[in-house]
């Protein structure tokens, strides 16, 4: 009767450590001793370098927007504590503060995110233009200079209107 050797299940942060072991020069039968891996999964690691790499770093991408979205539940639970009441987190709360999580991010964050993806732009893609100051929509309309129709009058132009329902919108696409 064989001996079944009982499996280990790594996660990303012991495959991280792993990696980082043998790179740091450590002999791999070292390493394959101090984490108590047999040596075909640790080439196996080795061999999937890259992509644990890959994951390691957009799961702690993950992370800290998991932190962002806690700090806003802390908040809540403080004040509640605060005012000593219990108010439950509703859908509503909820998505107030995935919001607020959402622009809490920085815009390099968003970039490192973008060219992760492969969405980078060169340098000379990029636009060295300077962006505008930020003008509000009734300027911007007076700029076109149409003195028959108000900006007001514009905004509201569908304040008296109905919208379709799904079944109405289908009966149309049919009809053509």
């Amino acid at each position: 009767m064989s001996d079944k050797r009982k499996l280990k299940t790594l996660t990303l942060r012991e495959k991280f450590d792993v990696i980082n072991a043998v790179k740091s020069g450590m002999k791999k039968k070292d390493v394959a001793a101090h984490y108590r891996l047999p040596p075909s999964t640790l080439s196996t690691i080795i061999k999937n370098e890259a992509e644990i790499l890959q994951r390691y770093e957009s799961s702690s991408n993950l992370s800290s927007r998991r932190r962002l979205a806690e700090k806003e539940v802390v908040r809540k639970l403080i004040t509640d504590m605060e005012q000593q009441s219990a108010s439950p987190i509703n859908v509503l709360h909820a998505i107030r503060m995935t919001d607020k999580a959402w622009r809490s991010v920085s815009v390099t964050t968003i970039s490192n995110c973008f060219k992760s993806c492969g969405f980078s732009m060169s340098q000379e893609e990029a636009s060295e233009e300077p962006l505008e100051p930020d003008m509000s929509l009734e300027a911007d309309w007076n700029k076109l200079q149409n003195p028959e129709v108000q900006f007001e009058d514009y905004v509201t132009c569908d304040a008296t209107t109905g919208t379709l329902t799904d079944a109405e919108i289908i009966d149309i696409v049919n009809q053509v």
